[in-house]
């Protein structure tokens, strides 16, 4: 047996006691794990020849391999640098073996060693993938970008092996693809979160920074959010509703264009329904959405309540008389309802006049009991301004209705508090 086959043994023990160790601290696994590295590559520098050397090169590949799964867990993170250096110069035994190989070893063998670097180069590309997911998680959107780049020589690479053998490698080419389409995706998460993050500064420049306000400047900031909105657009929703949130703060803040602002702030809200059960009453943004939206309908509101008071008051100096007349008898709810039926009649289809026999039996009821509260509830019916036909009866005759049933419902609402 040469010393080149002996010596891996002795690397192999080595990387065995590690393994066992679970409960080791990294520098106590890396105390163990270099002296088994270090077996190893000594076989390869004693080989006496170049089937020895191509043996060594896979001992060598074998013997990370077995160091890297049991100490160096992708998800622990702990040694994440060791473990993609292990991974590395794994491909590279790997390669040098191959490389050494076609006229000494079977072609067998030779495929054995193609699976082999194949499945090194997706463990490659795999920790970099969890590596940059993980520092996406945290906000660090370089990182992540940087990783995402290192992903596809080794994606390239099962790639190209898998052409060259056939389909002996179709469970790792199909690892491989899922592996680039989810590095596509968190490449367009941290891409558009960079985008977010440019526009945020040029923004503060643009507002705090610059003593006349820039709108080039500006609508360069507007044209970063929209890239953000692009990239993340149903890759990463939240992202997607963070930019369009600071798309409607430019316009309404910036800009004072209400409703475009309108249009981001109520696509954000959409984004955010769709992403239920999560909540994001907490962040920032979701705050000024929803802060932005009800200052509109707010404002709305009163437009809208300041034009109909301005029409109102029109027809109340015309119904002036009729008025007085109607707070003149207004002296009790029966006394009330029984001179607008008589006097200023419901115009209602459906309505039907009481007969004097009813309307005197009114006279006796109590305030409170159930028959008193029918009689007023049937008059808010027939005069209420929102049964009123406009077109058929005119804006004059909706504005009695509307002072009718507001004496009305004073009544009604005293109701609610008798004994």
């Amino acid at each position: 047996m040469s010393i080149s086959s002996i010596i891996p043994n002795q690397g192999n023990e080595y990387f065995r006691q590690a393994c066992d160790g679970k409960n080791l601290e990294p520098s106590e696994i890396k105390g163990v794990i270099c002296p088994g590295i270090s077996a190893v590559l000594s076989s390869k520098e004693r080989a006496e020849n170049q089937d020895d050397e191509c043996s060594a090169g896979e001992e060598h590949r074998q013997s990370r391999s077995g160091g890297y799964r049991g100490c160096f867990d992708p998800k622990d993170g702990r040694i994440s640098t060791n473990s993609t250096t292990i991974s590395t110069r794994q491909s590279k035994d790997c390669g040098s073996a191959y490389n050494r190989s076609e006229d000494l070893k079977s072609v067998q063998w030779r495929r054995r060693m193609d699976r082999a670097t194949a499945d090194l180069q997706l463990k490659l590309g795999s920790l970099y993938f969890h590596d940059g997911a993980t520092k996406l998680q945290n906000g660090d959107y370089k990182t992540c970008l940087s990783r995402m780049r290192d992903c596809y020589r080794p994606i390239e690479e099962v790639k190209r092996l898998a052409r060259i053998t056939g389909d002996e490698l179709d469970d790792l080419l199909s690892e491989s693809e899922t592996l680039e389409q989810d590095v596509f995706y968190h490449s367009c998460s941290a891409s558009s979160m960079q985008a977010r993050h440019h526009g945020d500064h040029l923004l503060t420049v643009a507002l705090q920074e610059e003593e006349e306000l820039d709108m080039t400047l500006v609508f360069e900031v507007i044209d970063w959010y929209k890239q953000a909105v692009v990239l993340a657009r149903e890759v990463e929703i939240e992202q997607e509703a963070i930019a369009e949130s600071r798309l409607g703060v430019v316009y309404d803040k910036v800009l004072k264009l209400t409703q475009r602002a309108k249009t981001y702030f109520n696509h954000t809200l959409q984004l955010v329904e769709s992403m239920k059960p999560r909540v994001f009453t907490s962040q920032d943004w979701y705050k000024e959405c929803i802060t932005a939206l009800q200052r509109y309908q707010e404002e709305v509101r009163q437009r809208d309540e300041e034009e109909k008071r301005k029409v109102t008051a029109k027809y109340l100096e015309e119904l002036k008389e009729e008025i007085e007349d109607i707070t003149k008898n207004n002296t009790s709810a029966i006394a009330l309802i029984k001179h607008v039926y008589n006097t200023y009649p419901p115009k209602s289809t459906t309505w039907e006049k009481p007969s004097d026999d009813d309307m005197a039996k009114w006279e006796s009821l109590q305030s409170g009991t159930k028959e008193y509260k029918k009689v007023l509830v049937k008059a808010l019916a027939v005069f209420h301004p929102d049964k009123v036909d406009e077109k058929e009866h005119g804006m004059k005759w909706k504005v009695l209705s509307e002072e009718i049933t507001k004496m009305i419902t004073n009544y009604y609402e005293h109701t609610k508090f008798a004994c």
